[in-house]
């Protein structure tokens, strides 16, 4: 969990809609764990599953940014949930809340902004593609690569 229902709630109008309790964000909870992490695997790989909102053995408390951006993408989806009941309308907010986000998914990739203390943690190389190698043998004038299209070996 990256973010908790009183974290999502600083984004709602308590008087209208909000979360009573982590069981009762439950849905919305799983929803922006796995919205938020997948996005910040491609910048950050695999350190993202040891971020949590409460840490626990082997984890690592969730940077305060990442945290906001769980809690927005909770808010967005209850806010939605809720009004879209009652209309057929997209909810101006709750639309807001997730532009936000994708807008801050963006910034991270293009390295606009970042996250304080945290590097980029993806790095590929040829290697992360093998069987790809176009490296000619010399004595040969054959290519390594070990598999083509025709499937020799």
């Amino acid at each position: 969990m990256l973010a908790n229902y009183a974290e999502a709630n600083k984004y709602l109008d308590l008087t209208k809609v909000g979360f009573a309790n982590n069981d009762d964000a439950s849905d919305e909870i799983d929803a922006a764990d796995s919205v938020i992490r997948s996005n910040l695997f491609d910048v950050f790989g695999d350190v993202v599953y040891t971020w949590e909102y409460t840490p626990g053995t082997g984890q690592v408390q969730a940077p305060d940014a990442v945290t906001e951006r769980a809690a927005m993408w909770m808010a967005a989806l209850r806010y939605a949930k809720v009004y879209s009941e009652e209309t057929l309308d997209e909810n101006s907010w709750s639309a807001r809340l997730f532009a936000m986000v994708n807008d801050w998914f963006g910034k991270l990739r293009t390295g606009e902004v970042t996250i304080p203390g945290i590097t980029s943690g993806i790095a590929f190389s040829e290697d992360d593609f093998w069987p790809n190698s176009t490296d000619v043998d010399p004595s040969t004038g054959i290519s390594n690569r070990k598999f083509t299209m025709s499937m020799e070996l």
